[in-house]
Parts: structure tokens; C-alpha cells; sequence
């Protein structure tokens, strides 16, 4: 199982950009839950490289491997569907970008989710990455009924997901500075900009002397 939780750790300014585990773990993301879209890149929250393993929390899409049934079906009532992607994800990915100096990159991924919005820029929860669905026909039941969905647009969620919202304005502002605006300096320079060394000698003196089998130097 895969996410990208651990792009906050660069946010933070627990892990420079460019730490190798960083480095070598973002083409594991592309990978199994990065999707795009005519819109953009987007990513799931979580999932496996098998296809329809995403998160099963969405609208309903019959082909992924879900109970949900028919196509367009809402979350709610019955709790079962299929995950989508999430722009808020490519706005947390675009701050590690500006980080390793990649402006144009995060500047990709804030017009992607500018593309995902809906309405007057209202960015959503989730959006629709699979073919385009059409609504379902007047009348139609409201706990079955599809509202008409298109690749690289909003699915049936929330519009706008306050915290994706936040992150949209955060973004531009984080671009427009070049830096993310919200990585806490003291943090940065605790363990960024001046880290502990890597290896660190220690000797036990304690038990006393008359153990000397006891005692251990650790490096």
C-alpha cells in the first residue's frame, strides 16, 4: 500500500527535498497512485499499483473492484464506491517541487488544480479520472442517480473541501515567494539546515568497573 504522507516530513522541514529516500520513493507514487488527466497530474490518497485498489471512498465506477453498482452511484447511502483522485494531493506535491527549485513544475500542478475546480474555482474534494459518464435521466432515484460526470473534472464531493481550498491559496502564494510559505523555520534549522551528525560516539561507563563485560562502546 501506497501514499505520499511522507512529503509533509519535506514540508516540514524535518527532510531536505532532495533526501534520497525522498528521491527514490516519488516514482513509487507516480506509479501506483499518480493518475493524469486532461486536467493534469492528480494522485490518489492511497492504493497499489493493481488497478481500482485506491481508497473505494467516491462515487461509484462498476469496472474498479467494488460491491457499489450502477456507474455514478453516490457514497452515500450506501458507504461502498470507488476512490478518485484528490486535488488537494497535488498541491502538497507541488510545495515539494518548489523545494528542489522546480518552479514550472509546481506551477503544472497549481493550473491542474485550477482545471479541477468547479464552479468559480471552488476546488473539490475528488475528481473524475475515468471515462466520461453522462448524468442519469431526470427522475432517476437520488440515491442511484449519476450527476453526470467528465475526465479532469469534480466528481459528486464536497465543492469546495475547505482544506483543499487552503491549499490552492497557500500554493500560490508559496509560488509567487518561491519557497513553501508554511515550512517552519526553527524546524528547517534543526534538521535541515543544521543536523545532528550521522554517526555519534558513545561509550557506557555504567555498570561500574568490576563488570567490565558489561560495558559497550556504540558508534
Amino acid at each position: 500500500m501506497v501514499d505520499g504522507g511522507f512529503l509533509e516530513l519535506v514540508r516540514l522541514g524535518i527532510l531536505p527535498a532532495n533526501d534520497p529516500d525522498v528521491t527514490r520513493s516519488l516514482p513509487v507514487v507516480d506509479q501506483a497512485i499518480g493518475r493524469t488527466t486532461p486536467s493534469g497530474q492528480g494522485f490518489y490518497r492511497y492504493g497499489t499499483s493493481q488497478s481500482g485498489s485506491e481508497d473505494g471512498y467516491g462515487d461509484c465506477y462498476e469496472p474498479d473492484p467494488t460491491t457499489c453498482t450502477p456507474n455514478g452511484k453516490p457514497w452515500p447511502t450506501g458507504n461502498s464506491g470507488s476512490g478518485h483522485l484528490w486535488p488537494v494531493l497535488s498541491g502538497e506535491r507541488a510545495e515539494r517541487q518548489l523545494a528542489v527549485g522546480d518552479q514550472s513544475g509546481a506551477a503544472a500542478l497549481l493550473a491542474a488544480m485550477h482545471s479541477y475546480a468547479s464552479g468559480v474555482g471552488l476546488v473539490p474534494e475528488q475528481d473524475w479520472e475515468n471515462p466520461d459518464l453522462p448524468a442519469s435521466p431526470y427522475g432517476t432515484a437520488p440515491e442511484t442517480a449519476s450527476l453526470g460526470f467528465h475526465n479532469g473534472q469534480a466528481a459528486g464531493s464536497a465543492s469546495p473541501l475547505t482544506w483543499a481550498q487552503a491549499q490552492e491559496a497557500r500554493l500560490t502564494l508559496s509560488i509567487g515567494r518561491t519557497t513553501p510559505i508554511e515550512q517552519p523555520d526553527i524546524v528547517r534549522s534543526r534538521y535541515v539546515a543544521h543536523p545532528a551528525p550521522t554517526a555519534l560516539a558513545l561509550t557506557i561507563t555504567s555498570p561500574a568497573p568490576e563488570f567490565p563485560h558489561l560495558t559497550r562502546k556504540f558508534k
